[in-house]
């Protein structure tokens, strides 16, 4: 474990600048990403991740187990809630399916 990995506001914006700089450009030379484009991110941690996708004109959903972590995320992006941007939500999805179709995240 690195040292960054114990200050939860810095990995976040790591991860936020990683997905900026390397995860975007990856995907946009095979898929273009459009303005109002959905994003489901599963296991998205405190949201860094998805924060690039949201700033990039996306709105997303991130799915995570761990409740302690969504309140990082849910207090680190309460602007882009408010605006309805993303939502978080903590599941369990191993134990029953999941609500969302594939189709409805095109």
């Amino acid at each position: 474990m690195f040292e960054f990995h114990a200050d939860r506001k810095r990995y976040f914006d790591i991860q936020v600048l990683n997905t900026e700089k390397y995860v975007l450009p990856f995907i946009e030379k095979s898929f273009s990403l459009k303005q109002g484009m959905r994003v489901l991110e599963i296991g998205c941690g405190e949201g860094g991740v998805l924060k690039a996708f949201i700033d990039k004109g996306c709105t997303g959903v991130g799915i995570e187990l761990d409740e302690t972590r969504l309140v990082n995320a849910r207090e680190w992006m309460k602007d882009e809630i408010a605006q309805g941007k993303v939502t978080f939500i903590q599941k369990i999805f191993t134990k029953q399916p999941m609500p969302i179709s594939a189709e409805r995240l095109m």
